[in-house]
């Protein structure tokens, strides 16, 4: 008989949770709070709300014209 105790058996390898990621800590200086509504973000809409009146009205007297 040897006088060495047994090995442990290894123990499973734990599963990464990879539901909740680690998230980095910033200095206060870094940190980028949430953005608001911008005048760039009204002037895109703007211009992407006349398009898709343009688009719409020229379709609707586009089928208005043929239907005569």
């Amino acid at each position: 008989m040897s006088d060495q105790a047994p090995e442990p058996e290894p123990s499973k390898p734990e599963k990464p949770d990879f539901t909740k990621a680690p998230q980095p800590e910033l200095p206060l200086v870094q940190r980028r709070q949430k953005a608001g509504i911008t005048r760039n973000r009204i002037g895109i809409w703007i211009i992407v709300g006349g398009f898709a009146l343009y688009m719409i009205i020229t379709g609707i007297v586009g089928i208005i014209t043929k239907a005569r």
